[in-house]
């Protein structure tokens, strides 16, 4: 099975996108795709599968970032 997290600004404007998820954790830097600091604030994120060959999508999950 193949798990993946997509991380999105409240916008809907990528942030991570696809990211491998390995032994059932993600653990995010707080760095965007080009590695620069995100800053604070909400963000939004969803787990897809690929399961006997569907994808599946979790629901919406939120993550507030504050340093």
């Amino acid at each position: 099975t193949k798990v993946r997290i997509t991380i999105v600004d409240t916008a809907g404007r990528p942030i991570l996108s696809e990211k491998d998820v390995t032994g059932g954790m993600f653990t995010w830097d707080l760095k965007d795709r080009d590695g620069r600091a995100v800053p604070n604030g909400l963000y939004l994120f969803f787990v897809t599968a690929e399961l006997q060959g569907q994808t599946i999508r979790s629901e919406i999950g939120r993550i507030l970032v504050r340093r």
